[in-house]
């Protein structure tokens, strides 16, 4: 079978509403008697660019102190899942300054992900990837501070649709409903089919007023079509540099169940005194949940286990009505008492398996902490058995159930939140359940790709991914052969894509590759004496990896030295952003109207300078792009006004976006937004 990349087709969706709080993090102020509030947000846009399924996330909010004193800072963000900040910048005292980073060992350290402060004080959840960055200057009393962070993260595919989520938990908890300025734009090389926001239909150009939110986050979904197997690609390369890309194979979701692959899974629950209560009941739930979605084709049992294991049957069985109605009664009465011998349940569950004609799966689930052998489980693992784990609880042994999902072709998941644990297993289940292609191996043509990872491959599941990222030395065409079995026997998919050989749109694409190498370092690194010569260098290329890419990790962290944005005009081009989508400063004031653009806007502005002076109009792109100038001459003070078509310099009419509009007055600037919607 072979697939050929298809021509590039754009999608853009926009979503406008309006609102008066903030969104998605949230600013800590401290006052000279150490007493700390956190200070809402008064506006918010949100720039979402997606291409493929590597989605930015651009987040710009504006606080202002209205206390009678001034305060020190801190911004916290409740970034998503697997996210990585690429830049944060703030514009305060007339000066735009951004992040750096800095080499600094937190291993030993008590909080904080992202910006080398605890998180032990900020009042606000920041979820389970928190970002706290503190600030070196202090804001004055009746004075404003805008923040913008910038996010990369790969979307999940699951079930065949791309999920994104804008992280709203803060908002919702400070009792936010509705959101400011929200717009994505979405590209693939595929066909998009399904786009839905916040559970409404979207379309190429969709505008919604007041985006309600809840704890959940304001959420999109898409699908990306698949003939069959279909592989798409992002790279990116530096002059001089060899390049980075990410491969992302996606079996199609839509399958009978003649073509998936019969499995042989064993469900191992951890029944120990700590699991009591609420947990032990919803991790029974979920198990009997999975036992009635089992396909008659699976064979299965269910082990459970403290210092001791017990079986609902002696060996496996086929998933007849009977034995699923046998096992469930049997989960059903599984009580919590007893300590977690993890090596005794995995070694019991593991001896079942006596062949690999099926796809042999474990599911593991536990809150323990325990003496692990990962080297002996490895060992006693013949027959490629697959071991997906799921930790419940705030305080597991994350590395260690990591790595025996990771040394066993597995994955791992963690519930730190217990109402959410019959959730987790289900969604673990429903991804796993129909495997479509085992034992996949993977070569190109020519040989340029290095450094791949992950190095041990998944099976390919239905509507779920197999994502590789990868270095590569040569630009230019290259033919990726995706080989294993599926229920008729070897197959093999071959795919054509080209390399790039500049930098693009895809600069993401690096980081999230140094974003895995530095996760299989420290992987190394947990195994390893800390005062070893190999523990040495692999800690030294994690401190590079981390400067270089500004990735967050154990060894390096983002901070405020003072550094103002060179990208900012040296520093000083921005003013606070308010409600009305206007702007102010002691002589310019700015506004749009209407602030979103469908044919035309009137861009009012007022110059309270009492001489003529010149007057420069421009419109950049949120990345600072100048696209069109609008005026070009002295006039005199007084309020003036321009129109704008949503046209640049070149007469054509711009991508439905957010842009700013500029005004200099003499040596005076101010900006403001306007969201244009054709």
């Amino acid at each position: 079978m072979e697939h050929r990349m298809h021509s590039l087709l754009v999608l853009c969706l926009f979503v406008v509403a309006v609102v008066r709080t903030m969104a998605g993090g949230g600013l800590e102020a401290r006052g000279a008697d150490g007493r700390a509030s956190v200070i809402a947000a008064t506006s918010t846009s949100i720039d979402v660019t997606i291409l493929d399924q590597v989605a930015e996330t651009r987040t710009r909010q504006t606080f202002v102190n209205t206390s009678a004193s001034s305060r020190t800072l801190r911004y916290g963000f409740p970034l998503p899942s697997g996210a990585t900040v690429t830049t944060m910048r703030w514009f305060v005292h007339g000066t735009w300054f951004v992040a750096s980073m800095k080499a600094e060992d937190s291993t030993g350290q008590q909080g904080g992900t992202g910006g080398g402060a605890g998180l032990s004080s900020f009042p606000l959840n920041l979820g389970t990837v928190p970002f706290v960055l503190a600030l070196r200057d202090t804001l004055e009393a009746d004075s404003s501070i805008i923040v913008e962070l910038t996010y990369g993260e790969l979307l999940p595919l699951r079930k065949g649709a791309l999920q994104y989520v804008y992280p709203t938990s803060v908002l919702h908890q400070s009792g936010v409903r509705s959101v400011d300025a929200f717009s994505m734009s979405i590209r693939s090389d595929r066909g998009i089919d399904n786009v839905v926001v916040q559970g409404q239909a979207g379309s190429a150009t969709t505008a919604l007023q007041a985006v309600p939110i809840s704890s959940l986050g304001i959420t999109a979904s898409f699908i990306l079509r698949n003939a069959s197997v279909t592989m798409g690609l992002l790279s990116t390369k530096r002059s001089g540099e060899d390049g980075y890309a990410v491969f992302l194979i996606s079996p199609r979701s839509d399958v009978a169940l003649s073509e998936v692959l019969p499995k042989r899974f064993t469900f191992v629950i951890d029944h120990s005194g700590s699991m009591s209560g609420t947990k032990m009941q919803q991790v029974k739930d979920a198990v009997q949940w999975c036992l009635q979605r089992l396909n008659p084709d699976d064979r299965f049992n269910v082990l459970a286990f403290d210092n001791s294991v017990s079986m609902a049957f002696k060996a496996h069985v086929r998933a007849t009505s009977d034995a699923i109605a046998s096992a469930t009664t049997w989960v059903g009465n599984i009580q919590s008492n007893g300590g977690t011998d993890i090596m005794l349940a995995l070694g019991t569950a593991l001896k079942a398996y006596t062949t690999a004609d099926y796809v042999n799966v474990i599911v593991f689930l536990t809150d323990g902490i325990a003496v692990v052998d990962q080297a002996s489980i490895v060992a006693s693992n013949t027959m490629n058995t697959r071991i997906f784990v799921l930790g419940v609880g705030s305080d597991v042994a994350t590395d260690v159930l990591q790595g025996i999902a990771d040394r066993n072709r597995g994955a791992a998941e963690f519930v730190t939140q217990i109402n959410e644990t019959t959730e987790k297993i289900t969604a673990l289940f429903e991804r796993i359940s129909d495997p479509l292609i085992k034992d996949p191996t993977v070569s190109c043509s020519p040989d340029v790709l290095y450094d791949m990872y992950p190095g041990v491959i998944q099976d390919l599941y239905a509507g779920d991914q197999l994502v590789l990222v990868s270095r590569y030395r040569t630009a230019g065409p290259v033919r990726l052969t995706v080989s294993g079995t599926d229920r008729s026997g070897p197959v093999t998919y071959t795919y054509d894509g080209i390399l790039a050989d500049s930098e693009g749109g895809t600069s993401f694409v690096g980081k999230l590759w140094a974003q895995r190498r530095i996760d299989f370092l420290l992987a190394l690194m947990k195994n390893e004496p800390t005062a070893s010569s190999r523990y040495g260098e692999w800690k030294k290329e994690v401190i590079s990896l981390g400067i270089t890419y500004m990735i967050v990790t154990p060894f390096t962290t983002l901070y405020d030295n003072g550094q103002k944005d060179p990208t900012a005009g040296g520093g000083g081009s921005a003013t606070d952003v308010r409600e009305t989508v206007g702007v102010a400063t002691d002589d310019i004031e700015i506004v749009c109207a209407p602030s979103i653009l469908t044919s035309t806007s009137t861009i009012s502005f007022t110059n309270a300078t009492a001489n003529d002076e010149r007057v420069v109009v421009e419109i950049y792109t949120m990345s600072g792009v100048l696209i069109a100038t609008l005026l070009d001459e002295v006039l005199p003070s007084g309020t003036h006004r321009v129109q704008w078509d949503g046209r640049g310099a070149d007469g054509n009419l711009v991508s439905a976006a957010q842009y700013v509009v500029r005004v200099r007055i003499g040596n005076t600037s101010a900006s403001s937004f306007l969201t244009v919607l054709h």
